[in-house]
């Protein structure tokens, strides 16, 4: 690290006790690269602040080899991808059980409706949710609708049928006395 006030080194770390980092020309508030005193390269830190009585700008370097800044960012990167991979799977797994508990009722009112398809039951039950029960009453009006006009049919026909005996019993009442006058 070094502390500068115009061109002039304020104070600096034991390893930069007889140099000076090469920074002038680098705007402050930024992170640069620079060669450190003995030839290694730098990542570097610039900030620019107000120190002492009256203040005065000055300039804060902070330095650290760039291959430690490259491998602690490498080791930051995996360990958030790691992170983020658990946290993701999580989210996936907590959706799929939400999913599953929120669909549930709609699963057995389709059991059910294959049910009352095939006669097993007579109308559908409720399942205590606002969102599906309104479609389960729909259905079961839709069923009890349906049965009174499947029932009116049946009696309609049956009544149609009584009435299309009487003329065709008398006609094939005619029909016989006309056979036995024949012969």
């Amino acid at each position: 690290w070094m502390v500068t006030a115009d061109d002039t080194v304020l104070s600096r770390s034991r390893s930069l006790w007889t140099e000076r980092l090469k920074v002038d020309d680098t705007p402050a508030q930024s992170i640069a690269t620079a060669n450190g005193p003995n030839g290694e390269p730098l990542r570097v830190n610039i900030l620019a602040a107000q120190a002492g009585q009256p203040p005065r700008p000055i300039r804060i370097v902070v330095s650290a080899p760039a291959a430690n800044v490259q491998n602690d960012i490498r080791s930051a990167v995996v360990q958030l991808g790691i992170i983020l991979s658990v946290v993701g799977a999580l989210t996936i797994a907590a959706v799929a059980i939400v999913l599953r508990r929120a669909l549930s009722p709609l699963s057995r009112s389709a059991t059910e409706v294959e049910q009352l398809t095939s006669g097993a039951i007579a109308r559908l039950s409720t399942t205590g949710y606002r969102e599906v029960d309104p479609l389960v009453k729909a259905v079961n009006g839709l069923m009890t609708s349906t049965r009174s006009i499947v029932e009116q049919s049946r009696l309609g026909s049956a009544n149609l049928a009584h009435a299309l005996r009487t003329p065709l019993t008398a006609l094939r009442t005619r029909l016989a006395l006309v056979e036995q006058s024949d012969a």
